[in-house]
């Protein structure tokens, strides 16, 4: 079987101590992304299938849980992973984290209920497979 693999990264931010923001990134082996005096972060995420909980989804739930008290009052970071197994298993989710700890997540798979909803038909897919 092909192992998952996937790429996350977040828009840019202010942050309130750039120095302070760059070594925490660093003990989470993030990439830092820099541009105009803001910051944001990437990574490539591979090794875990879809629908497991594994070593990288709970280093991106630390990593999103700590980042509030780095962002400066008023920002919203918004964190994206897509990723697949192969040409299979399409996953993906958003999170969007406010300075105050605040967050909100959207994964690529509730498009199933929406259909629903919407049109009044079951999808019998829980995983974009082809």
């Amino acid at each position: 079987m092909t192992r998952w693999s996937g790429v996350c990264r977040s828009n840019y931010v202010k942050v309130k101590d750039p120095a302070a923001f760059r070594t925490f990134l660093a003990d989470f082996r993030v990439e830092l992304l820099e541009k105009d005096g803001l910051y944001g972060f990437a990574v490539d995420t591979v090794g875990n299938r879809p629908g497991t909980t594994g070593h990288l989804e709970e280093h991106l739930r630390e990593l999103c849980n700590k980042l509030p008290q780095h962002l400066a009052p008023g920002q919203v970071c918004v964190v994206f992973e897509v990723g697949c197994c192969g040409r299979h298993y399409l996953t993906g989710w958003s999170k969007a984290i406010h300075y105050t700890g605040e967050m909100i997540m959207l994964d690529l798979d509730e498009i199933y209920a929406l259909a629903m909803e919407k049109f009044g038909r079951l999808v019998a897919m829980t995983a974009v497979e082809f």
